[in-house]
């Protein structure tokens, strides 16, 4: 690609111009272009918080299996834990199977706006997991109950995080 490309999309998120840079990354991704992907990841990093927020957004409609843990790793470490809910809406679009616990770890430890988009997650996807990780499940939430405070927005979202629990637990086997 073109560094010029690269530049006015850049440009482009900056100025909050998101439509023309998701069509300039459309048509460069369409077009085979192998550096624009990477460029939106390395973009989730900017200290602009138009540019990463832009690069989240666009990485929503142009899903790519290589944002996934970069996604991820913005909302379970977020430099702000209340500037991270659009990298877990750009998660949404994405193939988080592999990443079981981690959606969980949104859905436990982040923000209101964050743990809905788990939510959406658990809800869509299908996942692979072991026993194993459905018992640190049921640790981690027994955890959140007995310790409200390390859930934020547990009163709002209880009950719906342990729906989002047993809708998964009921999988352990009965001599569990």
């Amino acid at each position: 690609m073109k560094n010029t490309s690269l530049d006015l999309i850049k440009e482009k998120l900056c100025n909050a111009e998101l439509d023309d840079a998701l069509e300039i990354v459309s048509q460069l991704v369409v077009g085979g272009d192998e550096e624009v992907i990477p460029f939106l990841i390395t973009s989730l990093n900017s200290e602009e918080h138009r540019v990463k927020n832009g690069a989240a957004l666009i990485l929503r409609e142009q899903p790519d299996c290589r944002a996934v843990e970069p996604l991820i790793n913005k909302v379970i470490n977020p430099i702000d834990s209340k500037k991270c809910a659009t990298f877990a809406y750009a998660l949404e679009t994405h193939d988080c199977s592999e990443h079981f616990l981690d959606i969980f770890k949104i859905l436990f430890y982040s923000n209101f706006e964050c743990k809905v988009n788990a939510h959406n997650i658990l809800a869509k996807q299908q996942f692979r997991f072991t026993d194993k990780d459905l018992y640190q499940i049921k640790e981690m939430w027994n955890e959140c109950i007995a310790n409200p405070n390390i859930c934020p927005a547990f009163e709002n979202m209880r009950e719906g995080i342990q729906d989002d629990v047993e809708s998964f637990l009921y999988h352990l086997t009965e001599e569990d």
